[in-house]
C-alpha cells in the first residue's frame, strides 16, 4: 500500500538538500552573469538583487516539482445489492463492514422518518435519465431522488467511521492538545445536505422516539438506540487545529489542511499520519476487491464451479 503522508514527509525532509543545491547554482550563475555585466559597469547592489531573485525562483521551481509528484487519488470500489422486486430491500452481505453498516442505518432511518422509508421503498435505485454532458468532459445524470439517498446513506457511513476511527486515533495518542472538534455546528452544509446526519444527529430531547427512553440528562449520551431501533449519533469529528471540513462544487466531502508554508515549517508528523492508516482501513471496510480476498473468494468460486460440475455430471 502507498504510504503518502510518508512520502510527503520524505519530501519536505530534502526541503535543506533543495536550498542548498539552489544556492549553489544561483552562485555559479551570478558569477557568470557578473563576469558578462562586469563590462558595462553596473553598480554592485544590482549584482545581489540578481543573485537572490534566481536563488528564490530556483527554490520555488524545484518545490513545486516536488509537491506536483505527490498528487495522486485512490479509488475503491464498493458493491451492495438491492432486491427492486421487494420494496428496494438492502440485502446484508456477511463480513462486509460498509454493507452491514449502511443496512442498519438504513433500518433506524425507517423507524423513525415515514419519508425516507416511502422514497427509499418507492424509488427506482436503477433508473437514471437525461444524461447530461459538461464542457470539461463530465456527464451527469438526473436520477429518481430515491439515489439521493442512497449518496447520503453512503456519505453518512463513510463519515461516520472516520469519526471513530479519527477520534480513537488522537486519543491512544494523546494527541488532543493540537486537535479540534468539529461539531454539527461547524458543518452546516454537510448537515443540510445529509439527511441521515440530520435525522441521527438531532437532540434526543427534539425527537419523539426518545422522549419516553431516559429519565436522565441527554447531553452525556453519545450513541443510544430507542425500544422502536431509532438512533442517536452525536456526530464529532476530531482534526488537527486549522482543518476544514466541506463539500466542494462536485459535491465530494473535502478534508483540508495543506498551505504553502507547512512546506518550509517542521511540525510534528504524528498529528497527519492517520491519513495512511485510514486508507488501511478503508480498504477494508469498504474496498470490494480486498473483502473478496478476506474471505477466500477466488477458492469459494473454485468450489462452487467443481460443485456444479459435479451436479451437472450426476
Amino acid at each position: 500500500m502507498k504510504n503518502y503522508v510518508e512520502e510527503f514527509r520524505k519530501e519536505k525532509q530534502n526541503t535543506a538538500k533543495i536550498v542548498v543545491f539552489s544556492v549553489v547554482l544561483s552562485t555559479i550563475i551570478n558569477i557568470v552573469s557578473g563576469a558578462i555585466l562586469s563590462s558595462y559597469d553596473l553598480p554592485m547592489w544590482l549584482y545581489i538583487i540578481l543573485g537572490v531573485l534566481i536563488t528564490t525562483i530556483l527554490i520555488f521551481i524545484s518545490l513545486f516539482l516536488r509537491i506536483k509528484r505527490l498528487n495522486t487519488s485512490l479509488t475503491l470500489e464498493s458493491m451492495f445489492i438491492i432486491n427492486n422486486k421487494n420494496n428496494n430491500e438492502f440485502i446484508r452481505i456477511p463480513n462486509y463492514k460498509i454493507n452491514q453498516d449502511m443496512s442498519n442505518y438504513l433500518r433506524s432511518a425507517f423507524c423513525e422518518s415515514k419519508a425516507i422509508k416511502t422514497k427509499w421503498e418507492n424509488g427506482n435505485l436503477t433508473h437514471f435519465n437525461n444524461l447530461i454532458a459538461t464542457k470539461n468532459g463530465k456527464i451527469y445524470a438526473q436520477c429518481d431522488d430515491s439515489v439521493s439517498l442512497l449518496i447520503e446513506l453512503i456519505e453518512y457511513t463513510i463519515l461516520s467511521n472516520f469519526s471513530v476511527f479519527i477520534s480513537d486515533y488522537f486519543n491512544k495518542l494523546h494527541l488532543n492538545d493540537k486537535v479540534q472538534e468539529l461539531t454539527m455546528k461547524s458543518i452546516p452544509d454537510l448537515l443540510l445536505s445529509n439527511r441521515f446526519l440530520s435525522l441521527f444527529s438531532e437532540d434526543m430531547e427534539n425527537r419523539d422516539a426518545f422522549l419516553s427512553e431516559f429519565d436522565t440528562d441527554h447531553q452525556n449520551v453519545v450513541y443510544a438506540y430507542s425500544e422502536n431501533g431509532a438512533l442517536y449519533n452525536r456526530f464529532e469529528i476530531k482534526l488537527p487545529k486549522g482543518t476544514k471540513l466541506y463539500k466542494d462544487k462536485n459535491n465530494a466531502i473535502v478534508i483540508n489542511k495543506y498551505k504553502w508554508n507547512s512546506v518550509f515549517k517542521l511540525f510534528d508528523w504524528k498529528y497527519y499520519n492517520w491519513l495512511d492508516e485510514y486508507v488501511y482501513e478503508l480498504q477494508h471496510y469498504c474496498n470490494k476487491e480486498t473483502y473478496l480476498n478476506d474471505i477466500g473468494w477466488p477458492y469459494i468460486k473454485s468450489g462452487i464451479h467443481v460443485y456444479n460440475n459435479i451436479i451437472n455430471t450426476l
